[in-house]
């Protein structure tokens, strides 16, 4: 046989036994002259592609930053926060962004869209000092910022299907609110105290009808056959999504068991805390109906009134997601501060009240949006507070303290309430600082 035959016989039988699974002993030297030379690759053993090489190559292509070094600028009280703090401990920070890094990252961290062609050119051409905050300023408010962080809050109330056509009015009002920098904590309100004979008609009641539990099946012999609605069990996931969103605080164990015996591991302040004193903070909830309209006897579950007409929480009642309540008080009480609403006011919009003026209200906030903004929350996850492990000079034994910088924390939410809960204002804040212009 011709060598040249030889040599290709040779390849096609090792490309066979490639493709079948086989691979040659790695090593051998059994192959003579340029056989050795033309198949060697075929009996090294594969190696694996080494992690961030095809980063080490474009790196290599790209502009060097200029070299950290000095004293960073201080933009406002952020900036005291982090890089005072770095400074006094001794750890190097790396250099400012470039111009093109800094507008590629501030226009997608802010509306989640990529700067155009037009835009770079114009922002790398503008020689004024200010231009940086110039452009934030033009982002924040813009209707791309407003749609990003409707969807984002679409998201966090996990809208669906189960507003019915109500989730297209909740959306248009949540731009809306965004663009127009509508104060936060009277948006909660809205969301927290909102009722309305029809949800496609108030947006704002469509959080609560989203959490609504379906109860009894079949047909409904009136528009006010309160069975098709689990009352209890979505009285508790109401005020288990509102602990989430507007505290940082997931109450879902405590709405099942005490918290002792089961959270000591988890969460120090909620192992303290009582499934009673869930019930008197649901408790707000108690006269709230959730109604489905009725169409030929049909429940429509995706169009509902929601009115405060009801007979309070009991406390002594079953449950289709968790264990049988067994009983306490029925007063509304808020569980971070004990308060009760007033007697003549309609106790959601107590609940409204009283949540919103605490300060775990801001804290939750700011550490939320700066968690979307930043890649990681001050306290992580956001909506996992342990609020006995917020104070630096009270930190339970065993455990670390959880703010990775609480005084950073509470001065953004002294800032948020100060100026009347602007979004705006704490989305500059946080953008204009130097830190989310230094690149991890």
């Amino acid at each position: 046989m011709p060598m040249r035959f030889a040599i290709a016989f040779l390849g096609l039988t090792m490309a066979a036994g490639l493709a079948l699974g086989q691979r040659p002993a790695a090593g051998r030297t059994d192959l003579p002259g340029m056989d050795a030379g033309a198949h060697a690759p075929l009996f090294q053993t594969p190696q694996a592609p080494k992690a961030g090489a095809l980063t080490e190559r474009l790196a290599g292509r790209l502009p060097k930053p200029a070299a950290a070094g000095g004293t960073m600028a201080r933009r406002n009280f952020v900036d005291e926060h982090i890089f005072g703090r770095m400074e006094r401990d001794g750890v190097p920070h790396a250099p400012l962004a470039g111009d093109a890094e800094f507008l590629r990252r501030v226009t997608l961290d802010v509306t989640g869209r990529i700067p155009s062609a037009a835009d770079v050119r114009d922002f790398l051409a503008d020689g004024r000092a200010d231009k940086r905050a110039r452009v934030i300023e033009k982002l924040i408010g813009s209707p791309e910022f407003a749609e990003k962080w409707a969807y984002f809050y679409m998201d966090l109330l996990r809208a669906n299907g189960k507003m019915g056509r109500g989730v297209n009015l909740f959306h248009t009002m949540l731009k809306e609110s965004f663009q127009a920098d509508r104060p936060y904590d009277d948006l909660a309100r809205a969301v927290i105290g909102s009722s309305g004979k029809s949800n496609l008609v108030v947006a704002a009641v469509n959080p609560i009808v989203r959490e609504h539990v379906e109860g009894k099946p079949g047909e409904a012999d009136h528009a006010e056959d309160l069975s098709k609605v689990h009352q209890m069990d979505t009285h508790d996931e109401v005020s288990i999504l509102f602990g989430k969103v507007f505290l940082g605080i997931n109450l879902s164990c405590i709405a099942c068991h005490d918290g002792q015996g089961h959270l000591e591991k988890v969460n120090v302040y909620l192992s303290q805390q009582r499934r009673t004193a869930f019930f008197q903070h649901s408790a707000f909830m108690g006269r709230s109906r959730y109604i489905p309209h009725v169409e030929n006897k049909e429940a429509i579950m995706g169009h509902f009134s929601v009115d405060d007409w009801g007979p309070g929480y009991q406390t002594k009642s079953n449950s289709m997601l968790r264990i049988t309540r067994f009983g306490g008080s029925s007063e509304p009480k808020f569980l971070l501060n004990g308060e009760r609403g007033r007697g003549d006011v309609d106790p959601r919009t107590e609940l409204g009240r009283i949540l919103t003026g605490h300060p775990q209200f801001a804290r939750a906030t700011v550490n939320m949006f700066w968690s979307k903004l930043m890649g990681m929350g001050i306290v992580e996850p956001y909506d996992e507070f342990d609020l006995a492990r917020q104070d630096p000079a009270k930190v339970p034994a065993g455990w670390e303290l959880q703010p990775s910088n609480p005084a950073l924390l509470e001065d953004l939410a002294a800032d948020f309430r100060k100026n009347g809960h602007s979004l705006h204002r704490l989305f500059s804040v946080i953008c204009n600082s130097s830190a989310p212009s230094v690149p991890t």
